[in-house]
């Protein structure tokens, strides 16, 4: 009677180790598939942070606080996901590398007086966006027309 007990706890041994398996791989599985989501969106992040480079003398950017922008639970995860801050770290070094200049302008101002339903809202967002990062370098912006009113006197 003995060997069929341990027969039967040996049998109920393997159920488990087979169950335990199943779950494990299942995890390695989720895991692999999150490891090549964030390898694609690497290789998107330097392909994209390259052809700034490769195009553009002057980059300017907002020096947006991602971590603080973390810090609103509804978009949290749109933000961790877009992975802001490690593009702005390619862009830098690999401008540092090539030359080029990277400058950060606060946010504050860039949409000022614009609104969600504006059609040229992010054109004119960046155009204020470069202003600010050419008076930080001290420069000026070429004498031009706005695309409509004084929207652009906004400064960053």
């Amino acid at each position: 009677m003995s060997e069929i007990r341990k027969s039967e706890e040996r049998a109920s041994q393997i159920v488990e180790e087979e169950e335990a398996f199943k779950e494990l791989s299942e995890a390695a599985e989720a895991f692999m598939q999150v490891k090549k989501i964030e390898r694609r969106r690497d290789d998107l992040l330097h392909k994209l942070s390259r052809f700034y480079v490769d195009n553009y003398d002057l980059i300017v950017v907002e020096a947006l606080k991602v971590e603080n922008m973390k810090r609103n639970h509804n978009l949290s995860a749109q933000i961790s996901d877009a992975s802001w801050s490690k593009f702005l770290h390619y862009l830098s070094y690999k401008a540092e590398r090539a030359g080029k200049t990277v400058v950060r302008v606060s946010p504050r101002g860039t949409s000022e007086g614009l609104s969600w339903d504006d059609t040229p809202r992010d054109r004119i967002s960046a155009f204020r966006i470069l202003k600010g990062g050419l008076k930080k370098l001290g420069q000026g912006l070429p004498p031009s027309e706005p695309l409509r009113g004084d929207l652009y006197a906004t400064s960053p």
